[in-house]
């Protein structure tokens, strides 16, 4: 008996031992085909797997990296200046906030048949407004707004300078996202457009676009721009040394060429003309312009702030004679220089022409410089030599400071004299670049 109740009490424990093995092995047997069946599935749709899942993604956003960039961008960038858009200027509330009335109040276009009241903008400029008085768009939104587009027209503009320089980059792209991405998020642009209100972004824009044509040896197209940066602004004018230039020095550049820029100019002012706007109104805001200044500087540092104490009609003829002497060593440089200019020497030229018109001229306002600042910032990324970016932040920051008085006097950290004298340095050094470049020493010149 007693040998039956071990044998049984064996059986059982041999029972209970299989019995647990069977369900760790069932356990282990469960979770490999578990682990098999989320491998299958995961690898059926591409998401752990080498070729398809995050990898496949990281593929796609490498491909579309580019277009994704600058919608980013450009989403920032108009969200940045919309935050600003409240603000109103004292030119604003002064100036344009009644030139938009009187033009909403005369319907659009035909107001444009008479001066406006106190009004030195051109045409082209009131014509842009017209649509949106027509549709009753308040005066801050349509200014703002047009401003705003121009920065963005811009910055495409300005891309396309160090993208041409620079065509055998291996990185073409990021050079084009880059300088996009620099011009919206420079200060003086947004500042300019989305907080004061000015259009200082649109001739500018033409103005870069000339440059960039004549680059391209593309001359007719080159002077038509000139003359739509005219028509918005008489500061376009800063660049007409440029056309000079050329027009000496390049063979295929024929004289017949410039009479694009006075077409141009004609061709803005049609629409307002169709409503009956006399041909003298297009010229009208020029002389308006040239007659109301009677100071050697207005808050721009400079030549005319350093001498602002002493009389204007005696002084006056003497930076005049300054900046033209100036230009004319420039040309005369380039020509004993002799041969075609290069992209990189066409830059810097107009560098150096639009802030010795805004550093040296009488009578200039604080935005005036905006034009050489852009095209510095474009020489020093295209060249990227240190004194040349040291050169740009310094120019722009003057140009910052001196805006700042505008704002408020209180954030004037530095006396006009500094900045003047700042500003005149970087003058200087540009003239040493000229001078190193149209009369160098081996292995010097700019490709």
């Amino acid at each position: 008996m007693h040998c039956v109740l071990t044998v049984l009490l064996t059986l059982v424990q041999l029972n209970d031992m299989m019995h647990a093995k069977f369900k760790k092995h069932l356990k282990e047997d469960v979770s490999a085909v578990t682990a098999r069946l989320i491998s299958h599935f995961f690898s059926q749709k591409n998401i752990c797997s080498e070729s398809g899942g995050l990898p496949r993604f990281s593929l796609w956003l490498r491909k579309n990296l580019f277009p994704l960039t600058m919608l980013v961008v450009t989403v920032l960038a108009f969200l940045l200046r919309f935050s600003l858009f409240s603000y109103e200027s004292g030119d604003y509330q002064v100036y344009l906030q009644k030139w938009y009335a009187q033009i909403e109040q005369g319907g659009g276009l035909p107001t444009l048949r008479q001066p406006l009241w106190d009004c030195n903008y051109t045409i082209a400029y009131l014509t842009l407004l017209t649509p949106f008085a027509a549709l009753h768009v308040p005066a801050l939104t349509a200014v703002k707004t047009i401003s705003t587009a121009a920065d963005f027209a811009l910055a495409l503009s300005c891309a396309l300078v160090p993208h041409l320089i620079q065509k055998n980059s291996r990185h073409p792209r990021l050079l084009f996202a880059a300088v996009y991405t620099g011009v919206l998020f420079f200060p003086e642009t947004f500042f300019n457009s989305a907080l004061w209100g000015q259009c200082d972004a649109i001739y500018t824009t033409f103005g870069i676009l000339c440059v960039y044509f004549l680059m391209r040896h593309t001359y007719l197209p080159a002077c038509a721009l000139f003359g739509l940066s005219f028509a918005f602004k008489m500061q376009a004018v800063f660049l007409l040394p440029i056309l000079v230039i050329m027009a000496v020095c390049e063979k295929k550049f024929r004289l017949r060429y410039l009479t694009a820029a006075p077409a141009a100019l004609v061709l803005t002012c049609v629409p307002a003309m169709l409503a009956g706007t006399p041909l003298w109104m297009s010229y009208w805001p020029y002389l308006v312009q040239f007659s109301c200044c009677g100071s050697l500087s207005v808050n721009s540092p400079g030549a005319g702030m350093l001498l602002g104490s002493l009389p204007y009609p005696i002084l006056k003829g003497t930076l005049l004679t300054t900046t033209l002497l100036f230009l004319f060593l420039t040309l005369a440089l380039v020509l004993h220089h002799g041969g075609s200019l290069s992209n990189m020497q066409l830059l810097l030229l107009a560098a150096c022409s639009t802030l010795c018109c805004a550093a040296l001229l009488p009578c200039m306002h604080e935005r005036y410089s905006f034009p050489a600042d852009i095209l510095l910032l474009l020489f020093a990324v295209s060249s990227r030599r240190k004194g040349d970016s040291l050169c740009c932040i310094t120019e722009s920051t003057v140009s910052f400071l001196s805006w700042m008085q505008y704002f408020d006097p209180k954030l004037l950290t530095l006396s006009g004299a500094v900045l003047s004298l700042l500003r005149l340095g970087c003058l200087f050094w540009l003239a040493a670049r000229l001078w190193r470049e149209f009369a160098p020493l081996p292995n010097t010149t700019l490709q």
